[in-house]
Parts: structure tokens; C-alpha cells; sequence
């Protein structure tokens, strides 16, 4: 054992974890004058391996076996069910000797039918409707719930609710809503929800920056997708727009271009060239800290929205967020996602058991796809949304 194995275990046998006992040995006969003599089979208290399969041939060229296994790692129903496969791959190869073993089923046909067609009956009426529709209706339902917890912040639905609809109204004021994009450059935090909600319940959508993507790319997403305005915050927006401009002003210079010229960011897929944005091509910053605006804010009524309140009215069909790719085929593009593809997506949430008490951890970017489904399917089903803290670009492991 030692000369076998690198580190010894005590949970299992060392050398081997399965093993089949072809017994041929035959039985011991044994004549006992008016006595009448009948073996009685018995069985460990403990396995010895893992499993272990016993198969003795009969005098009338029958095969009689034996299932041994380890009840602490395996349920009976399972043991019963490699005995009744085990039955037909013989029963199988015994008519089909000439067929490839792998070729032999090991399920029959009930069997077969409820793993082809009864686990894969997933399809689930889908509500015909908005994000924003099925988060009111979960604000109805739970108002006092705790929609969200950061740090030892918490926030209930209700406060999230009224929250985003006083910024919603505000963009509606700049006349903004279906299908115009409104990015959202914030770092994880309580105000980075209630601006994704915010934007949705205008009906607008929302293209969701991180602030720690390289400022070239972050300007890049910013003029292609000809968003009307970036929520972000004024530390955030004067390290991007200085870092766009040094930029800027670096790609003109190897472009042999002066700074006016460089209006536009795109990538030139003969010369691999990158252009950048300079400041004056990024939308108009709306100011989550500034005092004014929040003073503003506060002002405008905080009641639910409906499509009396936008500029236009909002479909399942318009724009809910734009995602962009990564750029490993040349230039970021980006993915439009309409309300009929995310509600679809959040409505699956019974699949993974999400419940009103669940937390959910919003573990990828904000910039990421996954991101939507994490605050999506907890905010749209009741549960709480845990929004880790962000230390040195680590989350906080206390969460």
C-alpha cells in the first residue's frame, strides 16, 4: 500500500474501491444421517469495498449474484437500479451477441421514456410582460421584505421601489425612454440597483459599465452604443474622462492625428488601430452624489409608473439592457436583450429554488451577462440580493 499510493485515506480501501467476485469454487456437501442440511446465506454488518458484485454459476447453467455496497455512500433505490440494468445488459448480449457492447441499452422503455421526454419537460408558461411590471407586483407582495443587503446596509422592497421610481421619473423629464440606452457606471453598491430599476421602469435601457474596465473600452461601449446619458458618480466620471483624454490624446499621436481629430473611438481592423473617444463625445453625466441633483430627486414623486407616465410606451418587445462581448474577435459588440428574453430568464427561478427567503449573491461584474440573472431572479422573485463589497478587486470574504 504504501509503495501504491501517495496519501493513504481511512475512508476507503487504498488499492481498490470495486471489485467482482467470480465464485466457482462450488459448494461443500456434507450427508448427515436423518438430519436435513440447508445453507443459510449471510451478510457482513460492514461492506468491504465501496461495491462488490458476487456472481456464482449454478448446476443448471443459471448465474446467481449478489450486490454488496456501502450504505453510507449509496441509497438502496440506486444499488436496486444497477441490479435491474445489470439484468438487462445480460439479458441484452445474451440475443444480441454479435452487437457492440456499448451499442446495448441499460434502461428499458419506461425508463427510457422519462429520461428523454419527463425530465426534459421543462416548458413553463412565460407572463406576457416587463421587468418592471414583475418587480412591481413583488413590491406588492412583499413590501416590508429585504430586497437588498450591503454591508450592513439593508434596503426592504418598498424603499427600492420608491427609490427607482423617483429616478425614473427624473429621466423621463430629460424625455427619455423605450429604446433609448442610458449607461450605468457605478461600483457595486445600493445606488447601482436602484439605478438598473430606475432605467427600466422609464423604460429605457440600461448598458451597465465597471468602472475598472480600461477607459478605452469603457468609451468605446459609451459612443457605439449612442447612449442619451451616464449615471455614474464624480469620482468615477473624472477618472474616466481624464484617462479617455490622455488616451485620446496617445492615439493621436501615434495616428499622427492632433486632438480634434480623434472624435470617435473604433478599432481599424487593417491596422489594428485603436482611436479613442475624447471627453467631448461622452453622453451627459448624471451625478448619483451630487447634492443638487439628489435634492432634485427627492422632490419627484416616488408612486409606481405605468406607461401613462413615459414618453412612449414600453412593450415586452423594446430593449430591457445591452451587454457587450468581450472584443476577442477585434471590436466589443454589443448583445441587445428585450424584455421577453429576461423575463423568460428570471421566470425559471423555481429550477434553482429560489425563494422568497433565498439570498443571492451578486458575484460576476456588473458588466457581465450573469450579472442580470443574479439580481434579476432574486429581485423578481422575493428573495434578498447580497451585493459583496469590493476590496483590491477582491470581494469581501465575509459576506
Amino acid at each position: 500500500v504504501e509503495d501504491l499510493t501517495e496519501t493513504r485515506s481511512l475512508y476507503h480501501s487504498s488499492i481498490f474501491q470495486a471489485s467482482l467476485a467470480w465464485q466457482t469454487q462450488g459448494g461443500a456437501s456434507l450427508d448427515l444421517v436423518d438430519l436435513e442440511i440447508e445453507p443459510i446465506a449471510v451478510g457482513l454488518h460492514e461492506s468491504k469495498f465501496d461495491v462488490t458484485l458476487y456472481l456464482t454459476p449454478q448446476t443448471n447453467g443459471s448465474i446467481s449474484g449478489l450486490l454488496e455496497y456501502d450504505a453510507s455512500l449509496f441509497a438502496e433505490r440506486t444499488a436496486s437500479s444497477w441490479i435491474c440494468q445489470f439484468e438487462r445488459l445480460c439479458e441484452a448480449f445474451s440475443s444480441q451477441s454479435h452487437a457492440p457492447l456499448a451499442s446495448l441499452s441499460l434502461i428499458d422503455a419506461h425508463e427510457r421514456t422519462q429520461v428523454i421526454s419527463t425530465f426534459n419537460d421543462t416548458q413553463k408558461d412565460i407572463p406576457t410582460t416587463t421587468l418592471p411590471e414583475l418587480f412591481a407586483a413583488q413590491v406588492e407582495k412583499t413590501p416590508e421584505a429585504i430586497a437588498l443587503i450591503f454591508g450592513e446596509e439593508e434596503v426592504s422592497y418598498r424603499e427600492l421601489d420608491a427609490r427607482a421610481n423617483q429616478l425614473a421619473r427624473y429621466l423621463i423629464e430629460q424625455n427619455i425612454g423605450p429604446e433609448d440606452i442610458v449607461a450605468i457606471g457605478l461600483d457595486r453598491s445600493i445606488e447601482m440597483v436602484v439605478s438598473l430599476l430606475g432605467v427600466l421602469k422609464s423604460g429605457a435601457a440600461y448598458l451597465p459599465l465597471d468602472p475598472e474596465y480600461p477607459a478605452e473600452r469603457l468609451a468605446f461601449m459609451l459612443v457605439d452604443s449612442a447612449a442619451r446619458c451616464l449615471i455614474t458618480t464624480q469620482q468615477i466620471y473624472d477618472r474616466l474622462s481624464g484617462e479617455t483624454a490622455e488616451s485620446a490624446t496617445a492615439a493621436a499621436s501615434r495616428q499622427g492625428l492632433n486632438r480634434e481629430q480623434t472624435v470617435s473611438l473604433h478599432q481599424d481592423t487593417e491596422t489594428s488601430s485603436v482611436i479613442s473617444a475624447t471627453v467631448d463625445t461622452l453622453p451627459t453625466a448624471l451625478l448619483l452624489d451630487d447634492a443638487v441633483l439628489q435634492a432634485e430627486l427627492a422632490t419627484l414623486s416616488s408612486a409606481p409608473i405605468s406607461n401613462n407616465d413615459r414618453v412612449r410606451v414600453l412593450t415586452p418587445q423594446n430593449l430591457a439592457y445591452l451587454i457587450y462581448t468581450s472584443g476577442t474577435s477585434g471590436k466589443p459588440k454589443a448583445v441587445a436583450n428585450t424584455h421577453v428574453g429576461a423575463v423568460n430568464l428570471v421566470s425559471q427561478a423555481d429550477h434553482f429554488w429560489i425563494i422568497e427567503t433565498s439570498q443571492i449573491l451578486q458575484l460576476a461584474s456588473q458588466a457581465f451577462d450573469a450579472a442580470f440573472w443574479e439580481w434579476g431572479s432574486a429581485l423578481i422573485n422575493g428573495a434578498s440580493l447580497n451585493i459583496p463589497r469590493v476590496v483590491d478587486n477582491k470581494i469581501d470574504s465575509d459576506v
